[in-house]
């Protein structure tokens, strides 16, 4: 997904370090690729191979949550934690992420957005 979503969410960045990156096995094609501000710490554009898209969406998996260091910074209006943060590793952040998708399905909001939102979306189909 990323955080560059617009013209003006990217020009943030202008003369930040940037670098295209890519996840998965080593010697393998990657299952990722992503273009991140080294600066920011902020992945900015990303996308998934194909095949894995493919595969999670007909096993009936589609993504809860995401989450960006940016969001976690806002979140906690602590200044002194913005170096902490810009640290957390990738591994940490799908953590967070994963917690983020738990809670927001355990809590019950999961199914209240569910019911409110889905049935205006299916009155279209």
């Amino acid at each position: 997904m990323g955080t560059a979503n617009s013209y003006n969410d990217l020009r943030q960045h202008i003369g930040h370090k940037l670098e295209c990156v890519c996840y998965g096995e080593k010697k393998k094609d990657p299952h990722n690729v992503a273009i991140e501000c080294v600066t920011c710490g902020e992945v900015l554009l990303d996308f998934d191979h194909p095949e894995v898209t493919a595969v999670n969406e007909k096993n009936g998996f589609f993504p809860v949550t995401c989450v960006t260091r940016e969001d976690i910074a806002t979140a906690l209006k602590d200044r002194k934690l913005h170096g902490k943060i810009k640290k957390l590793t990738d591994e940490e952040m799908r953590e967070i992420a994963k917690r983020m998708g738990e809670y927001f399905c355990e809590s019950g909001h999961y199914w209240d957005f569910l019911r409110a939102f889905v049935p205006d979306m299916l009155k279209g189909v």
